[in-house]
């Protein structure tokens, strides 16, 4: 797909998106919560080594961004839905032979057809991701190493039954999702998946249970079909007010044997408990035996005035593809892009192998009266059924944002990231940031912003600085 079908793709997208949450926003009720703003940034850029070539190779360039973006959030007795997109348009002084136009689309709306009985939830994004984990990153919101991105389009779609009764309660889903590239040669993909669950009792009583199954199939347009089952039965008792005891057992796929034929060939067991003090402090663990051996589950929020810790750990096979098209539903503001900023843009290996997850998430956010320190903890090991071979990548960042006065602030990023590749090669990766911004009122401001990534291993070695000048300006509802 051209880089102009992309963008044509994109506007569809976004069209399509904005008429339906516009739309279904006066149908559902006239008394619906509406808000709205938009923004436009410029920014001008330095590098001295745009093509991320390395030493001996470098070429230095100016760069100049144009970046709108326009955020609407809707909530109704029918409906939620929330839209965000972004335009980020970069041209380049040097003859680079390339200017970069960047689309961001993430929608989401969840309809209430009967009210405590059907819903229909749905979702759009369009973004970037990284083709080949080998070849360079992609920094600055893709100012750096764009030619390593592949535009991602991917829908979802997930009509679900959800009741409760006095004894418990039930709930049906089937999801349909496509996940599409920009890259022709990668391979797009169909993803479905059906959830059944009986809730047998509440589980704020002492004795409560649930029923489900679940079954996930990934069918690519060049590949190996993926398919997995479950079926589960689980039983809490409650021993005190803050303490359940969990157990598990039930039967699921064998994917060591095969990826493509589901079914329900293997059993498992899984035991532990839950702690849950307060709504903002819980803690669970989960430990037991499935088809690839030993597992554990686990998850903790602590929220205090000043303090927010997360932690979260999952073990699941899975494809790439799912985890774009299968995101959880989110009606807050999304992230969107933010231009300058040194994070790299994900690990990604765009294939349709499937593979074992084993994803560790973490972050701790201080917040004072003038200061914000952010911690931020991932790992994933991905172990591939074909060909075994594994991935593995950590990243640690460390964030820091100080207010100086009512108009002025200044900010601190620093990241590592440790990579092994299954290919037997593995790089590690710094990176750092320095900010400064300046308030001039409530609706515009002007950065500046120093950032350098130095990247070394068994890959090509690049050591790259870039300078960030620009302004913003909001308009709309706050």
């Amino acid at each position: 797909m051209t880089q102009r079908s992309c963008a044509l793709s994109a506007c569809r997208l976004f069209a399509i998106a904005a008429s339906a949450a516009v739309g279904l926003s006066h149908w559902s009720t006239l008394h619906a919560d509406t808000k709205y703003n938009w923004q436009v940034a410029a920014n001008g850029y330095w590098s001295d080594d745009v093509t991320l070539q390395g030493a001996g190779n470098a070429r230095s360039s100016l760069a100049f961004e144009v970046a709108p973006r326009f955020h609407l959030q809707q909530e109704s007795d029918l409906l939620r839905s929330r839209l965000d997109y972004g335009l980020s348009y970069i041209t380049y002084t040097e003859k680079l032979g390339q200017q970069q136009a960047f689309h961001d689309l993430d929608a989401a709306a969840e309809l209430s057809v009967i009210p405590q009985w059907i819903y229909l939830p749905a979702s759009v994004k369009y973004s970037q991701a990284l083709i080949d984990p080998t070849g360079p990153g992609s920094y600055g919101g893709g100012l750096l190493g764009a030619g390593n991105l592949s535009d991602v389009a991917s829908y979802r779609v997930s009509p679900r039954i959800d009741h409760k009764t006095n004894w418990g309660g039930f709930s049906a889903e089937y999801t349909y999702g496509e996940v599409n590239f920009s890259d022709a040669a990668l391979a797009s993909a169909v993803d479905t998946g059906v959830v059944g669950i009986v809730s047998l009792g509440d589980p704020e009583s002492s004795l409560a249970g649930r029923l489900a199954y679940v079954a996930q199939e990934t069918e690519y347009e060049i590949g190996r079909k993926f398919r997995f089952d479950s079926a589960l039965a689980e039983a809490g008792y409650r021993v005190i007010r803050d303490l359940r005891l969990i157990g598990q057992i039930g039967l699921e796929s064998d994917i060591e044997t095969t990826v493509s034929g589901g079914g329900l060939d293997r059993n498992f067991w899984r035991g532990g408990f839950e702690w849950q003090a307060t709504r903002n402090d819980r803690f669970s663990l989960l430990v037991g035996r499935r088809f690839f051996g030993t597992t554990y589950e686990g998850s903790w929020l602590r929220q205090m005035r000043y303090l927010e810790l997360k932690l979260d750990y999952r073990e699941d096979p899975t494809t790439q593809s799912r985890q774009f098209s299968l995101r959880p539903f989110e009606f807050g503001v999304a992230e969107g892009r933010n231009a300058g900023v040194p994070g790299s843009q994900g690990f990604g290996r765009l294939s349709s192998d499937a593979f074992l997850s084993k994803r560790l998430d973490g972050n701790a956010v201080l917040t004072g009266r003038l200061t914000t320190l952010a911690l931020r903890l991932s790992s994933e090991r991905r172990e591939y059924f074909i060909a075994p071979s594994e991935d593995v990548v950590s990243e640690l960042s460390i964030s820091v944002e100080r207010r100086l006065g009512p108009s002025l602030s200044i900010g601190l990023g620093l990241d590592r990231q440790n990579t092994n590749l299954r290919e037997g090669r593995s790089y590690s990766e710094s990176r750092f940031s320095v900010r400064a911004s300046r308030q001039f009122g409530r609706a515009l401001s002007a950065t500046a912003e120093a950032s350098r990534v130095n990247r070394t291993g068994d890959l090509r070695d690049y050591d790259v600085t870039w300078f960030r000048v620009g302004i913003l300006k909001k308009f709309g509802e706050e």
